[in-house]
Order: structure tokens, then sequence, then C-alpha cells
């Protein structure tokens, strides 16, 4: 039911993000409604900059967790912090 479905990266570790979420994208019946943007942070900053009074911004699967894995290791993340500052930002 949503009007925007942006996917991103969340842990792909070796895989490539492009097919992870070309796999979750055949699972979408509308398409149009879904943006690729591969660098989690951004796509953090984009979802809270196109939402409107009275929407939702829902972020999953990174909340909880202190780190991101791209391949090489673990790299520090903050997804609190990442929501917050774009928030101030706005």
């Amino acid at each position: 039911y949503a009007d925007v479905i942006i996917l991103t990266s969340e842990d792909p570790r070796s895989e490539s993000v492009e097919e992870i979420n070309n796999e979750i994208k055949s699972g979408i019946m509308d398409r149009n409604k879904v943006l690729e943007i591969s660098d989690r942070k951004k796509a953090i900053e984009t979802a809270i900059k196109m939402a409107k009074k009275g929407d939702f911004v829902i972020v999953t699967g990174k909340s909880h967790e202190k780190s991101m894995n791209y391949g090489q290791g673990e790299v520090a993340w903050d997804e609190y912090g990442v929501v917050k500052k774009a928030l101030k930002a706005i």
C-alpha cells in the first residue's frame, strides 16, 4: 500500500545489491513505485526529503545493528544517527 518503495543495501556482503533488489522487485506488483538507491544513507535521506506532511517513512532492517557489511568486513553504522541528521536537514 506504499506510495513509494525505496530499495537499498542491507548487509549485502559479497552479493550484488542490484541482484538482491531485482529479486525483491520481482515480488512487487507495481514496480513504478520503486526507487533503487544502493547507498543506504542516501536512500534514507531521499525518503525523508520526499515525505510530505501526513506521510510515514518506514526504515526497516538495520536500526538495531551497529555495523554494515559490504563484503570486506564490518563498517560502523548508526541508522538512528542517519535518520536524525536527515530530519534536522529538512
